[in-house]
């Protein structure tokens, strides 16, 4: 190794990168006054000369001169702190090797990913240095190229937060500060940071946007939000944003519940929003009013994965005015949609509007269309018998639904399908050339035809590998 030249050494010492300094699992004993230490054996995993390129630094005094004089090989940085409530020597070990890395990097772009919990909300040593440590990477936000920072930090964060990276391509950034505290707002120069790509401010930031009137990001691929009170509850302004983002390829929005709604439509008002580049869409439902409205403004002739998800909170049945908007926003597309996960909704003040009837109808409405569906996923979502019919290949049939359909996922609350139309569903596609690879039923407990069903589907080639059924309740 003494005599490779100084070019394969450093790309070497490149394929190293990103330097990784994480605490999980780490082993604490206590000493002393009720004092949390990492054990002889976890210290190893603290000690950051064993982190590259520091590691290799210590080797040779050629290499090490190597090593300082390429910044950057420590310009890409990752640190995961499991928790950093029991030891302060965790965040501290982390803050020092920032420091060095920070300083060792000299002017290079900086690829940094970072997380960590502080669940106490009293003024604690940990929760300091955090601090400490989160704004020493705020103060070099000059040079971020991609930066991630996920912290959970039950504390009050006094100091708004504003960033004008010019190099920023990825920008992560995910506070939760518990219940009791507001929100940290986060401004963001879009007229210093155009070169944005990926844009990622789901949790625990309120978004103020900085952006001149006619400002286009061009570059802007990748969107997650949220949407609803104090989490970017200025819709004007993320309407503003969505249009200066004609080229995204994956929007992930939430619509929150607690919105005071005006009246009105706070979305689609002109004409659609056209994403022609848009090839993913996702949206976590806990405002039902406003999700329709969003989806009735967008036109995405490009889509191939669409996911309407509930909270985890939630268990009701789509509702026939969600299943209206969905085909519309379909209808108006036209996607070559791949992947479909439809979930129940919450209620806002209307119950279930619709007959079982007329929803049925409307879910077959809005798969009959879509032939090249790989995935589909449906939890409380009206099935019944009709669809089942549909979707068995049988001669004399002459179009199926979903005729290319690899992965299907069935969850309800409530049921009353005939159990052999679902076996003969299945059973029908097996022989096929895109057959179906999984079979998936998580039915409730009392559905009086269960045991009928697991007979049926016990006597299926598969079952047990690509066919499941579950219980749930209520």
């Amino acid at each position: 190794m003494e005599h490779l030249p100084d070019d394969l050494l450093e790309l070497i010492f490149w394929h190293a990168s990103p330097a990784k300094y994480s605490t999980s699992p780490i082993e604490f004993i206590m000493e002393g006054d009720d004092e949390l230490i990492a054990s002889p054996e976890a210290k190893s995993k603290l000690d950051i000369n064993r982190v590259s390129p520091m590691n290799f630094s210590l080797v040779r005094r050629a290499w090490r001169d190597l090593v300082l004089s390429r910044g950057y090989l420590w310009s890409a940085l990752e640190i995961h702190l499991e928790s950093l409530n029991e030891s302060k020597i965790l965040l501290s070990a982390a803050l020092r090797m920032l420091r060095i890395w920070i300083r060792n990097s000299l002017d290079a772009p900086l690829d940094v990913e970072a997380s960590g919990f502080v669940l106490s909300e009293d003024l604690t040593p940990q929760s300091e240095i955090c601090r400490i440590l989160f704004n020493l990477l705020l103060g070099e936000q000059h040079r971020w190229n991609n930066v991630s920072l996920t912290v959970v930090y039950h504390r009050p964060w006094d100091e708004d937060i504003t960033i004008n990276a010019k190099s920023l391509k990825s920008l992560c950034m995910n506070l939760d500060v518990g219940p009791r505290w507001p929100l940290i707002p986060v401004t963001l120069h879009f007229s210093v940071c155009s070169q944005l790509e990926s844009l990622d401010v789901y949790y625990g930031v309120k978004l103020v946007l900085d952006m001149p009137q006619n400002l286009l990001l061009e570059n802007l691929k990748i969107l997650r939000l949220n949407i609803g009170t104090g989490n970017n509850s200025d819709i004007p302004s993320i309407r503003k944003l969505l249009l200066a983002s004609p080229n995204l390829c994956i929007l992930d929005v939430g619509a929150n519940i607690s919105r005071d709604r005006a009246d009105g439509p706070l979305f689609a008002t002109g004409n659609p929003l056209h994403l022609s580049s848009l090839t993913e869409l996702t949206i976590l439902n806990e405002h039902r009013t406003l999700v329709l409205d969003l989806i009735g403004w967008l036109r995405c002739p490009n889509l191939s994965y669409f996911n309407i998800r509930e909270p985890n909170y939630f268990n009701e049945q789509v509702s026939k005015d969600m299943l209206l908007g969905i085909l519309s926003f379909l209808s108006r597309s036209r996607p070559p949609l791949r992947h479909l996960i439809l979930s129940g909704m919450p209620w806002t003040v209307e119950r279930f509007q619709g007959s079982r009837e007329e929803c049925a109808q409307l879910l077959r409405n809005i798969l009959n269309p879509l032939s090249g569906l790989e995935v589909l996923k449906l939890k409380d979502v009206v099935v019944d018998d009709c669809l089942l019919e549909e979707m068995t290949f049988c001669e004399g049939r002459g179009d199926v639904v979903c005729p290319r359909l690899k992965d299907f996922m069935f969850s309800s609350s409530q049921v009353s399908l005939d159990p052999q139309k679902l076996a003969d569903m299945y059973t029908s596609r097996r022989g096929r050339r895109d057959k179906l690879r999984h079979f998936y039923l998580c039915l409730p407990k009392n559905y009086d035809k269960l045991e009928d069903l697991r007979v049926k589907l016990k006597g299926t080639e598969g079952y047990g590998e690509e066919v499941s059924l579950t219980t749930r309740t209520l």
